[in-house]
């Protein structure tokens, strides 16, 4: 065999491995990472026990990693009420084509566009096959809350920065804000990796709509059933973000937050701010 016909079968074997890989991952855009709804099953076998369902009909939530825009709709799609978006993503952020702006190589950044030091071959190639272009300015991207509002959904920005817990102030925004909505209404919290902020946010929520009937062990655990991290473990992930006192932190404010919501002074009397600062 030649070189030339070495090189061209090496060539066609090079663009097949190519398109099949682009078609893979096109299916992933329709799925969510990390996704989870409060009307779930449960897993079976994680635990000895299967903590209480009480509300879960009603609760009317999910969860994810960063979604795209085929994703959110297509995971969503038999849900016949209003949706809220809630964005805990912290890091500015935009979509081209409603596929976020990592997908094409681009740095997280208000400056679209804006490429990395280092050469994104995958990203190069998602830019070209999904967009027919190699480069991208303002004109090419959305804003999260545009894609949002494409679909139909309401967008509410919580900006919350990776690794932290949620500021008094954002608490009671949170509150105020999940007060105001609409009912009944289903809420989609979501952050980069789909894990710490957004299980702090739906076990929040549960609490809120639960929390005076529901013991705070059994909401940890059906939310640890339907797919988010257990907050009550604090072993240091493999190669996590958080370290030890981070999650003792993080394990510590949800104590504290449901506690705030059975408190006889607490939730309904007081905002978080003034609950908390008396309480330290």
């Amino acid at each position: 065999m030649n070189v030339r016909i070495i090189l061209k079968y090496a060539a066609g074997l090079s663009l097949g491995f190519i398109i099949f890989a682009i078609h893979h991952e096109h299916t992933q855009t329709y799925e969510l990472a990390k996704f989870r709804r409060s009307d779930n099953e449960f897993a079976r076998g994680v635990m000895p026990y299967e903590p209480s369902k009480q509300g879960l009909d009603t609760l009317y939530i999910s969860g994810s990693a960063r979604p795209t825009k085929d994703g959110l709709g297509f995971a969503l799609s038999n849900v016949d009420m209003p949706v809220y978006v809630f964005d805990l993503f912290g890091d500015k952020h935009y979509y081209i084509n409603g596929l976020p702006e990592s997908w094409f190589g681009y740095k997280k950044s208000t400056q679209v566009g804006l490429e990395p030091k280092k050469i994104n071959i995958r990203g190069l190639i998602h830019r070209f096959a999904y967009t027919g272009k190699l480069s991208h300015d303002q004109k090419d991207a959305q804003t999260e809350e545009e894609m949002v509002n494409d679909l139909g959904f309401k967008y509410v920005l919580v900006d919350q920065i990776r690794k932290t817990i949620l500021t008094d102030d954002q608490v009671d925004n949170f509150i105020q804000t999940v007060d105001a909505l609409p009912n009944p209404v289903w809420i989609h919290f979501h952050c980069s990796a789909g894990r710490g902020r957004t299980t702090v946010a739906m076990v929040m929520y549960d609490i809120l709509k639960n929390g005076e009937n529901v013991s705070l062990e059994d909401i940890i655990a059906r939310h640890q059933l339907l797919g988010s991290e257990n907050l009550f473990d604090t072993t240091v992930w493999p190669n996590g973000r958080y370290t030890k006192e981070m999650l003792e932190d993080r394990k510590q404010f949800i104590i504290n937050f449901y506690n705030y919501v059975k408190s006889p002074d607490g939730f309904g009397i007081k905002t978080w701010k003034e609950w908390i600062g008396a309480k330290t």
